[in-house]
């Protein structure tokens, strides 16, 4: 069986390649920085397994991707823009893990993507059934970085 690391890691790095032309460079961090202001999004999922995926960045770093999708500046300042932006490549993301989960014999439904404030943290898993994972991408070319996280019981 393949881990939930793995299917995260796979994921963002095929939406990095494939839309944003930028190698995602995977490390065991999880890391943002200490003190930083970062904006997050999460979606919820259920069906065989459940549970969350998330991603968080610094406005700066989603300020890059937004300017990549969509082709033109945007201050930091509009937080919703980027908002939106970062939920849309939680989307790609998670239709892509929800692709691999099926191909394990998974059957998931996802949540539409929403806000959460704060960075994305560890989360202590308890033993038993419940998988996590927290990976730091460094995103080559776009020169930033994102937090993924992702829980998963089955």
């Amino acid at each position: 069986m393949i881990t939930v690391e793995a299917i995260l890691v796979d994921a963002v790095r095929q939406v990095f390649g494939t839309m944003f032309v930028s190698d995602a460079i995977p490390d065991e961090s999880g890391d943002l920085g200490a003190g930083q202001e970062a904006i997050g999004m999460v979606q919820i999922f259920a069906g065989d397994a459940s549970g969350s995926i998330a991603v968080g960045g610094r406005p700066e770093a989603v300020a890059a991707i937004y300017e990549r999708l969509l082709g033109t500046p945007i201050s930091v300042e509009e937080e919703s823009e980027l908002r939106d932006a970062l939920g849309e490549v939680l989307n790609m993301v998670g239709g892509l893990c929800k692709a691999r989960f099926l191909a394990q014999g998974m059957r998931i439904t996802l949540s539409l993507p929403f806000d959460v404030h704060g960075l994305i943290r560890r989360h202590v898993a308890e033993p038993g059934s419940m998988q996590y994972t927290l990976v730091g991408f460094d995103l080559k070319g776009l020169e930033q970085r994102l937090v993924f996280r992702l829980i998963m019981e089955r």
